[in-house]
């Protein structure tokens, strides 16, 4: 009996606040408010959902990768010499103690150029893409300067070789070398004392035991095919480099710590070149490495292929507008209740901004099926229509239904607008807050009358 009567006043309540509301314009935008608040939680659920997706999409991309290559970094060429010093100290008992040292002196190249030409692949698994290349890379390079070595080390000219950095060896193939002193013949690893490259190719050359370079200059020459994904870097190594790299691919990022001194991009593709001297980098022209603190940071200079419009950062973007939405959506209710004199009950708002949430989560699903733009547009048809129907439910006059209908193609237009424009998307929604703010204060100008 007693349960009966806390129904019965807890249901005379909620009628008692409805019918205040009808009166209060005040109330009203407090239970908008409410809402809009309470929204943020299942929001939450639709970001984590989106990051999920997009952690489940780069999990792919980089299983896909690790049979073909990964995001591939080239460095070299480096000439490695192994070099050796002896000592000997006395101890206090009087007897004397040999010492001796190995490590490698590396000497960079007077001049390199590398031409890379990249073919891009894309690859499905499921409803995952992932974005592929194909590479042809070409470089040649002189050591030119005669080697001097200071101090009491001793060079093993007849042991040098030349050392050629890449990252994924799985996507290696076709390698061609010719270079002189060698025997023309490269070997898999880097197999050289503290290098700053740790995975690689390496040519044995013989060098003169005096140092000097064969004919005033040793010269290299290499062409291989690379396999990797998205990210193609060149370690501008050489006192001088040159660096060409093209393909079809039109929508490039140019990273690494330089920008291309020239570039084109259009439909055909991309061409960029860099153009990097001894002085735009912190590197020697030679060094004794010979402990791991010796590591030396080697700059980059690449480019990488990436789709223009990524689905699950364009969902995350237009889910930073939601607020802007659920506000223009729940006023244009709140006008049509003004307008018809047809009152709206408070869970009638909650389940049009719960339809609101919805949307996000429809073109997140969509979006990884068919083109971002057309899933954003069908998702807006699908809610502006659920929407309207329910609007024509409760106002029961196609004035209201239609105005609902405009009000929230229109509200979706705006933020579709916003995604495009990029550069002037904070500029746009500043505008937009304004109007919808002066839409506010005209409505609440005359409340202390009511």
């Amino acid at each position: 009996m007693s349960e009966e009567k806390e129904d019965f006043s807890t249901g005379k309540f909620l009628h008692d606040l409805n019918m205040r509301m009808r009166k209060s314009l005040f109330l009203k935008f407090c239970l908008i408010g409410v809402i809009l608040l309470f929204c943020q939680i299942p929001m939450l659920m639709v970001s984590s959902l989106t990051n999920s997706r997009s952690n489940l999409a780069d999990s792919v991309a980089d299983e896909i990768a690790s049979k073909w290559g990964n995001i591939q970094h080239i460095a070299g060429p480096l000439l490695a010499i192994p070099v050796k010093r002896e000592w000997s100290e006395k101890l206090k008992d009087g007897s004397i103690k040999q010492s001796s040292e190995r490590a490698t002196m590396y000497v960079v190249p007077k001049t390199l150029k590398v031409i890379g030409t990249m073919q891009p692949e894309t690859r499905y698994r499921g409803i995952y893409e992932v974005i592929l290349y194909r590479s042809q890379i070409e470089m040649q390079c002189d050591f030119s300067d005669d080697i001097s070595l200071s101090g009491d080390w001793v060079a093993d000219y007849a042991n040098a070789k030349i050392c050629v950095g890449i990252t994924d060896m799985i996507g290696l193939s076709n390698i061609k070398i010719e270079a002189s002193c060698s025997e023309n013949r490269a070997y898999p690893g880097i197999n050289a004392h503290n290098a700053p490259i740790n995975s690689g190719i390496n040519i044995p050359v013989k060098l003169p035991a005096n140092g000097k370079m064969p004919e005033g200059s040793l010269n290299f020459k290499a062409s291989f095919s690379l396999n990797g994904c998205r990210t193609l870097q060149i370690v501008p190594i050489g006192r001088d480099t040159l660096i060409e790299l093209s393909s079809p691919w039109n929508t490039p990022s140019f990273d690494g710590d330089f920008l291309p001194a020239d570039r084109t991009i259009d439909n055909n593709g991309f061409k960029a070149s860099w153009k990097i001297n001894e002085f735009n980098r912190n590197i020697s022209q030679t060094w004794i490495a010979r402990g791991k603190d010796d590591d030396t940071y080697l700059p980059k200079a690449g480019v990488s292929l990436i789709k223009q419009a990524n689905i699950y950062s364009q969902v995350t973007r237009a889910a930073t507008y939601s607020i802007l939405i659920f506000l223009i959506v729940l006023i244009a209710f709140l006008i049509a209740e003004r307008i018809t004199n047809v009152w709206m009950h408070p869970m009638q708002y909650c389940l049009a901004a719960l339809s609101l949430v919805l949307f996000y989560a429809l073109t997140l699903a969509l979006s990884e099926h068919i083109a971002f733009n057309v899933a954003y547009w069908l998702s807006v048809a699908a809610i502006s229509g659920l929407c309207a129907f329910y609007c024509s439910m409760i106002f029961r006059k196609l004035g209201a239904v239609v105005g609902m209908c405009i009000a929230m193609l229109a509200s979706y237009g705006v933020i579709f607008v916003l995604l495009k424009l990029e550069d002037y998307a904070l500029l746009a929604g500043a505008l937009v807050m304004l109007a919808l703010l002066g839409i506010l204060m005209a409505m609440t100008g005359r409340m202390n009358k009511q």
